[in-house]
């Protein structure tokens, strides 16, 4: 009511926004306190100056003429944008209404200008279109291929990156479904359900793909998938950003084809291989052990090696060729008995190493060796024919003498004890000649010996 009463000038300075008046040939004629405070200019200063030529920058001239002509029609405009100078000559930007002002309901007498000072707003816009103009540069240039989509799963993000791995340029694949589209075949399932868990909100982690580029070349990459989430707070969207692994999975490749030929080696080799963890269970039994021990791999992997396998007398050799190896110390070659199925026994000699995992450290033991068994019988037949032979000597009903290539005597058996009188004890290690027999036969029997050390026999000399 007090406003109704109140002259002009007082009913537009009530107003807390930015208000101001121009006649019809468009001098000023308003100019409340708060265009002042945000254009700098008092309202003395401005009042009966022309609006366009004065307070209006250059570039924002036509489109305020137009504003105002179309006011001056009679025609109510809102939401339009003018733009003035102020006194420091920044730019402020008022989004304005306009509408005729006339005096007793006659001819416009001029225009009222209602505006909202909209200036660090369109800052803040032009702000972040900069920034999202930058991140649109680094996205599209960036060294990782980087795509996105939008709630429909079609193609809204292609940089440079996966266009070059994949052929497919930004402007062949923007709007159409991904997945049908643009991904292989062997890879689609996995790539959907991870898309319908990035549009559901969840970020997806390690999602393997495969995009063939336009000279053939096969790239593998592995992205993370994140959800986009708009104005509203709602999922409209995913990004994924990924990095080419080709390299990664070449190299794994043919690491894995070298374990395999390794794994094949141990399992076909001719020598009997084991290896165990640190706690000493069993984890490589190769083909030779099986067919050795009559034990399967499938029957002693995981057990432990010394209680289960190992004979009462081996075992602390093998628990301190575990132990050193585990250390870091290789093992040298050392015997040891392994039971058998049928509840035998075989020799081996081994040596021994530590084998380690992909941080470096000790994971475990492997061993690797021969089979002794046949050599050990071999050996104890031998040692045992030579006892045979040695008891046959030392008993026969027949002198029997032995020397060494010096003429100490090194067997002395029972009868030619008996015919001496010296005990076997007394004679080893003593010269023949000298000690034993008469001078007078010394040259004779010392020819003797002699030949027969040179590989000649004689028979029945007396």
């Amino acid at each position: 009511e007090n406003l109704a009463i109140a002259p002009w000038s007082d009913v537009v300075d009530a107003f807390n926004a930015p208000v101001f008046c121009v006649d019809c040939d468009g001098y000023l004629t308003e100019w409340n306190q708060r265009v002042a405070k945000i254009s700098g200019w008092p309202r003395e200063q401005v009042l009966g100056r022309p609006l366009l030529t004065t307070f209006v920058p250059e570039e924002g001239r036509a489109q305020a003429e137009q504003l105002l002509d179309d006011a001056l029609s009679g025609t109510e405009i809102s939401g339009h944008t003018l733009l003035l100078r102020a006194r420091d000559g920044q730019i402020v930007e008022l989004i304005v209404s306009t509408s005729p002002h006339s005096s007793g309901g006659g001819e416009p007498q001029g225009i009222v200008v209602v505006g909202q000072d909209v200036t660090q707003l369109s800052e803040q816009r032009v702000e972040v279109e900069r920034i999202a103009d930058d991140l649109s540069r680094i996205i599209d240039t960036a060294n990782a291929p980087i795509f996105g989509v939008d709630s429909d799963a079609r193609v809204t993000v292609w940089n440079q990156k996966v266009a070059e791995l994949s052929s497919f340029a930004c402007e062949d694949v923007l709007g159409n479904p991904l997945v049908q589209n643009f991904i292989l075949e062997e890879y689609r399932s996995d790539v959907a359900a991870a898309l319908l868990r990035a549009l559901d909100g969840a970020w997806v982690s390690a999602v393997e793909l495969a995009l063939v580029s336009a000279d053939g070349d096969r790239h593998e990459v592995r992205v993370d998938l994140a959800p986009r989430i708009g104005l509203d707070g709602e999922v409209i969207g995913a990004i994924a950003v990924g990095h080419d692994i080709t390299d990664i999975c070449h190299f794994a490749a043919e690491q894995k084809n070298e374990a395999e030929d390794m794994a094949r080696l141990i399992r076909c080799a001719n020598a009997p291989i084991i290896g165990v963890d640190i706690n000493c269970h069993l984890m490589e039994w190769n083909d030779k052990m099986a067919s050795m021990t009559g034990y399967t791999k499938e029957e002693v992997l995981g057990r432990p090696l010394i209680d289960d396998f190992i004979v009462k007398e081996s075992k602390p050799k093998v628990l301190n060729m575990v132990e050193q190896a585990k250390l870091g110390v290789e093992a040298m070659e050392f015997d040891f008995e392994v039971m058998t199925k049928d509840v035998g026994r075989v020799t081996l000699t081994m040596s021994g190493s530590a084998f380690r995992d992909t941080t470096g450290s000790i994971a475990g033991v492997v061993a690797c060796g021969q089979d002794l068994t046949k050599m050990r019988e071999i050996v104890l037949e031998k040692t045992r024919v030579a006892e045979d032979l040695t008891r046959l000597i030392d008993t026969a009903n027949a002198p029997i003498l032995g020397i060494d290539t010096d003429g100490i005597v090194t067997e002395w058996n029972c009868k030619v004890a008996e015919i001496s009188g010296w005990a076997k004890e007394e004679a080893l290690g003593k010269p023949l000649l000298e000690t034993f027999i008469s001078e007078s036969y010394w040259e004779d029997v010392g020819r003797i010996l002699e030949g027969a050390l040179n590989g000649h026999e004689s028979a029945n000399y007396e």
